[in-house]
């Protein structure tokens, strides 16, 4: 079979409870939307509405507002899993995982999407470029467009067919203004509506999780495997008071070319893990002053939430 594009999607990943930015997939630092990372807590809460099934495959139905006047997106992917791939990357580990919703805001440049947990302490964003799509159209009289979607019906949706099925994509349709996607794979379709709620406003918007003129530490693995394969080490331990400790250090006068930059370790009551992470496996690693400057220094991270996210960003984006 001929070959085709493959879209990568990019991550951001922020914790708030260290002064470390970790670029789990393709590790962009810079934000092609403008502001970096995400959106902050000001996101209006509403309970979903009853089920409305539509078509052939429908996902859970929301509340539904009608969007600006005039503005609509519309798109075409030669596989839906790509779509897929990069909102199963945005799955948080949390109890109310199944009703979890992400807010997605779509312009010219492309759609980007973000979730956050519910402690407001861990933001995921992820985004597709216009260039990404095999066609891509935006059109509106403002320069965006706010939507809150739910990721379980979606993921649904787009995983029906295998990853060589076709996705097209318009919203809104229909007087309700749903979102409506349609996939094929050698002759079968299926066709989903999704309810949504539109944001008249753009939800305040946060920088990150670090104060004013912070001075972060970057790692970029040279392949995102040897990321997802350490944090694998700690996908069993899930008590929740369980804590992974991020220990960066600094290269000494007498250091190894191939030193331990990295060292990852959680313990708990029945369970301790450990895993060592060398230098050679960073394509950057950057390190702030103060961190150079004191040796290393150590972050904490609770394994319920980052990781959670973290675990899917980098295993989905291999090869």
């Amino acid at each position: 079979p001929g070959s085709r594009p493959h879209p990568t999607p990019h991550f951001q990943s922020f914790g708030r409870s260290a002064s470390c930015l970790l670029g789990m997939a393709a590790a962009a630092v810079g934000h092609p939307f403008g502001a970096a990372g995400g959106f902050g807590g000001a996101v209006p809460s509403q309970r979903p509405a009853a089920a409305s099934p539509s078509a052939s495959s429908a996902g859970g139905a929301w509340a539904a507002r009608g969007p600006a006047v005039g503005s609509f997106f519309e798109c075409r992917l030669d596989s839906a899993h790509d779509l897929a791939n990069l909102l199963s990357a945005l799955q948080l580990r949390e109890k109310d995982a199944k009703d979890q919703r992400v807010h997605c805001e779509a312009r010219a440049q492309g759609l980007k999407f973000i979730a956050q947990s519910g402690a407001k302490d861990v933001a995921v964003v992820g985004w597709m470029m216009a260039t990404s799509f095999k066609e891509y159209r935006f059109v509106g009289e403002h320069e965006d467009l706010h939507l809150r979607l739910p990721v379980a019906p979606l993921l649904h949706c787009l995983q029906i067919f295998s990853d060589r099925a076709g996705l097209s994509l318009r919203y809104p349709v229909g007087e309700a203004a749903e979102l409506h996607f349609t996939m094929e794979e050698d002759g079968a379709v299926s066709e989903c509506s999704i309810r949504t709620l539109v944001l008249e406003e753009a939800p305040a918007i946060f920088g990150s999780f670090f104060g004013p003129g912070d001075v972060m530490s970057v790692l970029r693995p040279v392949q995102p495997e040897f990321w997802h394969n350490a944090l694998m080490e700690f996908a069993e331990l899930d008590a929740p008071d369980a804590v992974l400790r991020l220990t960066l250090r600094a290269p000494g006068p007498c250091s190894e070319a191939n030193y331990p930059a990295v060292v990852l370790r959680s313990q708990t009551l029945t369970s301790d893990a450990e895993v060592e992470l060398p230098r050679s496996v960073f394509e950057d690693l950057e390190l702030a002053p103060s961190v150079v400057a004191a040796g290393g220094g150590t972050h904490h991270y609770p394994l319920t939430s980052i990781p959670a996210s973290c675990f899917r960003a980098p295993k989905d984006c291999q090869g």
